[in-house]
Order: C-alpha cells, then sequence, then structure tokens
C-alpha cells in the first residue's frame, strides 16, 4: 500500500514543480490526477485501494465542494460584472437551461428505464461548468477580458443555481416512487431548499458582519482574517445540515453575502477568503484522483456505447448549440458563440453531486446517473484539455482582429 502512496506523492510533487510551466501546455492537474487515480486503483495496478462509500471519500467531496461553492460565491462581486451583464445574463438564464432541456430529452431518447424525473436530474447535474478543467483559456491574457470574465462568472453561479433544481427534480423523481424512503416529496423539497437559502442567508450575514465589525475595529489578526472565510464556509455548510437544509445550497448563498459585507471593508482585495481558495485549489485534484481511483473505473465497467454517445453530445452539441441559441442577438460573431459554447467543461461540482446529492437520496437509477456522469466528465477533462491551449491561442489571433465584437 505504502508504495502505492509513494508513488502519488511522487507524481504529485513533479506535477507541482512543473505546473507553472504546465498552466499553458496541453497537460493540465485534472488529466494527471485523473490517469493517476486509475492507474493506482484495483482496475489499474492495484496499488492503493480507495471506498466511493467511505465516510473519507465523502468528507472528502462534501467538503470539497462546499468550499469550491464558497469560494466561487464570495468572489463574486456582481457590480464589477455590470459591464458584463449581458452575456454572463445569457449564459446563466437561458444556455443553462436549455443545457438541462435537451440534455434530459436526449437522455430520454438514449436511455430505457429512466424516468423522465430522473432524465431531468442528469441534464441539472451536467449544466455547471468547470473554468479549471479550461485553466489556458483563462490564463490566456490574448483572450479577450470579457471573454474570460464571462466564462469564470458563469462557472462560479452557476453551480449554485443548479443545485435547487437538482434538489426538486429528485423529490419529483423519488415522489415517482412513492417517496418510501424520504417521506413526503414537498417536505423534503421545501426543507432542502427553503432552509438551505435561508440558513445560508442568515450566517453568511452573521459571520460577514462579525468579521468586517472585527476589521473595523482592529480586533483580528492577519491569520485568523485569512481563516475567516474557511470557519464562515464550514458554518454555512454544518449549521444548515443541521437544520435540515441542503448544507450546499446555504453555503453558495452564505458566500454571496459574506463576500459582499466583506467587500465593503477591504474592497475588491480577496485576503479573506486566500486561504480557503488555496485549500480549495489543493482539494481539487485531490477529488479528481479520487474520482479516477474510485468513480472511473466502476464506469467503465458498465459503459456502452449509448453513455458514451450522451457524454459527446453534452459536450459537442448540446453546450454549443444552447449557447447558439441564447446569444442570439446579442453582439457576438459566430467564432466568440463558438468559443463560449465549447469552453463550458463539466468538472467537479457535477462529479460530487452525482456522487453525494443523488446517490444520498436514493434514487433506483442513482447507479447509472452516477456512470454516465463520471463518462461525460472524463471525456470533458481530455477533451477540453487538450483543446484548451491550442483553442485559446486560435481564437486570440482571430479577437484581435475584431476587437468591436468582444468589447461592445
Amino acid at each position: 500500500m505504502w508504495w502505492g502512496w509513494a508513488l502519488v506523492a511522487g507524481v504529485a510533487l513533479v506535477y507541482a514543480a512543473s505546473s507553472k510551466r504546465l498552466s499553458t501546455s496541453i497537460i493540465t492537474g485534472p488529466m494527471v490526477f485523473v490517469a493517476l487515480g486509475f492507474l493506482v486503483s484495483d482496475h489499474g495496478l492495484d496499488l492503493v485501494r480507495i471506498e466511493l462509500d467511505s465516510d473519507l471519500v465523502k468528507s472528502l467531496f462534501k467538503i470539497t465542494l462546499a468550499l469550491l461553492l464558497f469560494v466561487e460565491a464570495s468572489r463574486m462581486n456582481l457590480k464589477a460584472l455590470r459591464g458584463d451583464a449581458g452575456w454572463v445574463g445569457r449564459l446563466l438564464l437561458f444556455v443553462m437551461p436549455l443545457v438541462m432541456i435537451l440534455g434530459a430529452t436526449s437522455a430520454l431518447l438514449l436511455f430505457d428505464g429512466i424516468s423522465i424525473w430522473e432524465a431531468a436530474v442528469l441534464g441539472v447535474i451536467l449544466a455547471p461548468t468547470d473554468s479549471a478543467l479550461g485553466m489556458p483559456v483563462v490564463l490566456n491574457k490574448k483572450v479577450p477580458h470579457r471573454v474570460r470574465r464571462s466564462l469564470v462568472a458563469e462557472s462560479g453561479l452557476n453551480d449554485g443555481l443548479a443545485l435547487p433544481f437538482a434538489i426538486i427534480f429528485t423529490g419529483a423523481a423519488l415522489a415517482d416512487l412513492g417517496f418510501e424512503v424520504r417521506g413526503d416529496a414537498v417536505e423534503f423539497i421545501v426543507k432542502q431548499v427553503g432552509i438551505g437559502v435561508l440558513g445560508g442567508a442568515v450566517l453568511g450575514v452573521a459571520a460577514g458582519w462579525l468579521i468586517a465589525r472585527a476589521i473595523d475595529v482592529s480586533f483580528i489578526s492577519s491569520t485568523w482574517l485569512h481563516l475567516s472565510a474557511l470557519a464562515a464556509g464550514l458554518l454555512g455548510y454544518a449549521g444548515t445540515e443541521a437544520l435540515e437544509g441542503n448544507g450546499f445550497v446555504a453555503v453558495w448563498v452564505a458566500g454571496l453575502l459574506y463576500g459582499y459585507m466583506l467587500r465593503r471593508v477591504v474592497g475588491d482585495d480577496h485576503v479573506y477568503s486566500e486561504f480557503a481558495e488555496h485549500l480549495t485549489e489543493a482539494l481539487i485534484p485531490a477529488s479528481f484522483f479520487v474520482f479516477g481511483a474510485t468513480m472511473l473505473g466502476v464506469a467503465l465497467d458498465v459503459v456502452t456505447i449509448e453513455i458514451v454517445l450522451f457524454g459527446l453530445l453534452s459536450l459537442i452539441i448540446i453546450r454549443p448549440l444552447a449557447t447558439a441559441i441564447g446569444f442570439i442577438g446579442a453582439k457576438a460573431e459566430w467564432p466568440t458563440v463558438l468559443f463560449l459554447g465549447w469552453f463550458g467543461p463539466r468538472g467537479i461540482a457535477s462529479l460530487i453531486i452525482a456522487a453525494i446529492v443523488i446517490k444520498e437520496a436514493g434514487l433506483a437509477s442513482d447507479d447509472a446517473i452516477v456512470s454516465i456522469t463520471s463518462i461525460a466528465v472524463v471525456l470533458s477533462v481530455y477533451l477540453h484539455g487538450l483543446s484548451a491551449a491550442s483553442g485559446a491561442s486560435g481564437y486570440a489571433r482571430w479577437a484581435t482582429s475584431h476587437p468591436v465584437d468582444v468589447d461592445s
């Protein structure tokens, strides 16, 4: 066992030493750690054994998603996005629902035995995007600011927006089954979403007021200011779960309000969230490693042509088509629309929502949903990872001669 973990640590060390150089290459962190997880798992060299149902793995996934939602939300300065509101609004209000609808429709057509509500759940799970999988796009300063800001803002906001829909459709799917496991469907939805929003709002405001006040009167040290976002995020999640609400919904709402209150004191300096952000950046590769070591192998054991086709449809057809429809009437030429449509990768949020939120609810098709999501995400990890650097460079060259398109 220790030889396996030594190999994992050695690869992580080599990747860390090369990370700056690799950040603009075709090799991304998720690609490396997914492959590493699969290699050392019982589906590969059988050097490391990790159980998806273990409390450690569940805790890793829950903490990763909770912190990811909190950090992304807390860093969202909605006022600063006013100049990009048109594009971000289209991505969230038009493109995202279209991706859900088209994804659910495709699932119904391709998979036998899946109910309409379970198909809707699958459509929602694969709607959130993960800008980290296209990091060369985000880091390439030759790609116009508006395009990069829009993709990052979409990624930061759509995780939290997708969660209530996932919970509502899960409740509806359970109701179709008689809802024997979790009681009344309406009560489940109201508790999960209602208490989640309310709990997150109250705890986010309370935590934000406390830390903002401590900064005003110079009561807080710089070290604990760095740690404050971590504590606030965990409070939002754990406090709402204790009230039987959905902690993931709560932590996203809490992050929005916490960041808003802290920016009133420290401006756009994100010093209050730096530690939580760095911790999240470390947990994400660990989660991709666990995905490769657990979920991917199981998914590959049951993979079918239909599952692969659905994954490719989700990435190559559904997202670009939804973006093209959503941007009708916008001042954006087709290369920009195509670029925005392609670089909507599916990542860690989709995996964790499937593995934790949906799996714990006990849907009849939960194993199938997790496997389908796993294949779609691994396709995204490699297709988007391999195309990010060249795609960003090619689009940047085109954009230099079309400044009106991207800056208006």
